[in-house]
């Protein structure tokens, strides 16, 4: 990460790393911001001919602490959050990806949305999301028995293998803006890929069968029944269908928005209940 100066002396981020990681990261902004969640304006540019992305700097705001404090376990910026995480299986909504200015509240590094972990790599992305799905991005991914964060814990939870809502008027309002801001979004979602640069094509293709042959090697290497197999297992499926599908670009369209329709008749009927 490296912190620049405009010619107007406005500060902004320049973040490397993996070219599907960054363009991962760039989706998870623009959604966020769309269900009004604050995130540093973010943009896919080039310097010196590698892909970066530009952030910006926000100003006079903290770095989010290990542990969430007490006073933001209810907090409803955060929660706001929550059903675009679980669209994006971002499963890193630690307190130390956030960021606090007084009781404001910020969310940064949406690297592990989509097929991206967090620090680079594959994962899983299919276009049913599961209750396996919510547990996995509620789940701390450092401290096995916690909350990824308290404010997503206290939302809704996966107890016995089904999903518990815990604060029902909470989580209604928070589906009902989800429904109607990306529940029908294909021409938001469609536009946020674009933007980000993922393709399809023969170049798109021939690249991703490059990782799914080092993806599966690693899958044999992982310990059976381990998280990192399973990971390994998912995104071996989800480059698969991509290569079927003839780019990234088409398969992370329709699976953003059959997710989105999934979450939405999900919640719908758990809440019914």
């Amino acid at each position: 990460m490296e912190l620049w100066e405009d010619e107007r002396g406005k500060k902004y981020l320049l973040k490397g790393g993996p070219e599907h990681t960054l363009r991962a990261d760039y989706v998870g902004a623009r959604l966020l911001g769309k269900v009004g969640v604050t995130c540093p304006a973010a943009q896919i540019v080039r310097s010196d001919g590698i892909l970066k992305l530009r952030l910006d700097y926000l100003e006079e705001w903290e770095d989010g602490p290990i542990v969430l404090p007490e006073r933001f376990h209810d907090n409803k910026e955060i929660q706001d959050g929550f059903f675009v995480d679980l669209l994006l299986r971002q499963y890193d909504r630690t307190s130390w990806n956030m960021m606090f200015q007084g009781d404001r509240v910020a969310f940064i590094d949406h690297g592990a949305s989509l097929h991206s972990r967090a620090r680079g790599g594959y994962k899983g992305f299919l276009p049913d999301v599961t209750v396996q799905d919510i547990a996995f991005v509620l789940e701390h991914p450092e401290r096995s028995g916690h909350a990824v964060n308290e404010a997503y814990g206290r939302l809704v939870g996966v107890e016995n293998g089904k999903l518990v809502i815990k604060d029902r008027p909470r989580v209604e309002r928070l589906l009902n803006h989800f429904s109607s801001t990306l529940g029908n979004g294909e021409g938001i979602v469609n536009s946020a890929i674009d933007e980000a640069g993922f393709s399809d094509g023969r170049r798109s293709v021939e690249f991703l069968k490059k990782q799914l042959e080092r993806l599966e090697n690693e899958a044999t290497l992982s310990a059976p029944g381990s998280r990192e197999e399973s990971m390994c297992l998912g995104a071996v499926d989800t480059l698969t269908r991509m290569i079927a599908t003839g780019g990234e670009a088409t398969y992370l369209k329709k699976t953003i928005m059959s997710r989105a329709s999934g979450i939405v008749d999900m919640f719908y009927e758990a809440l019914r209940t």
